[in-house]
């Protein structure tokens, strides 16, 4: 019976530290071993800071505002085109069937009433 018990034990403790190691994180095994380029990072970092910076100002909203004002001579509505009528058509042809088969059901449950 103490045989038991002590090797209950054991493999009670070799789960734990089993469990305990593969809970340790390790941040070394996602590294790829090939250093950082260091080349012009805080040079390239700072251009992007700026031309950020230079998109939020408000002389490029005001010219962007004016760019979006321009109605486009192509533009026209997505459904008085070919196929957004077929897009139309085809939504209510399912709303229809829908609605149909809902109200037609054969399938009569408790639940349902």
């Amino acid at each position: 019976m103490k045989v038991l018990i002590r090797w209950r034990g054991a493999v009670a403790r070799a789960v734990m530290i089993v469990v305990a190691a593969a809970l340790i994180p390790m941040p070394a095994s996602g590294a790829d071993g090939k250093p950082a380029p260091n080349v012009n990072t805080f040079r390239a970092s700072m251009q992007t800071a700026v031309a950020r910076e230079a998109a939020k100002s408000p002389a490029a909203r005001s010219a962007r505002r004016a760019q979006q004002d321009k109605p486009s001579s192509q533009s026209t509505s997505f459904f008085k085109t070919g196929p957004g009528i077929a897009a139309l058509v085809v939504m209510a042809a399912g709303t229809g069937y829908a609605i149909y088969s809902a109200s037609h059901d054969r399938i009569h449950s408790p639940a349902k009433q």
